[in-house]
């Protein structure tokens, strides 16, 4: 998702393809990535240490909790026309 949303940033910002195109040929390995540390990394630490599982769900909930937050609150922001780097419009 962060590929994405950076290539979706620079076109809305004006910038061409070409500079937006390097960040859509990962949007596809970010979610290998996911999927490799969720099965890989994760399930393979819960099947050989079955007692951490609850440490583990609740990591991925607060990751998804701020990263939520994070995101929403920028994107928020981005609508409204706010930036620190600028004044409102």
């Amino acid at each position: 998702m962060p590929c994405r949303a950076y290539a979706n940033g620079l076109r809305r910002l004006g910038f061409g393809e070409d500079v937006a195109d390097h960040f859509d040929e990962h949007v596809e390995a970010d979610a290998v990535h996911e999927q490799l540390a969720a099965r890989d990394l994760a399930g393979a630490l819960a099947e050989e240490e079955p007692h951490l599982a609850r440490d583990l769900l609740f990591g991925v909930a607060a990751c998804l909790s701020v990263d939520g937050r994070l995101w929403g609150g920028l994107r928020e922001r981005f609508e409204r026309g706010e930036s620190a780097l600028r004044r409102p419009l």
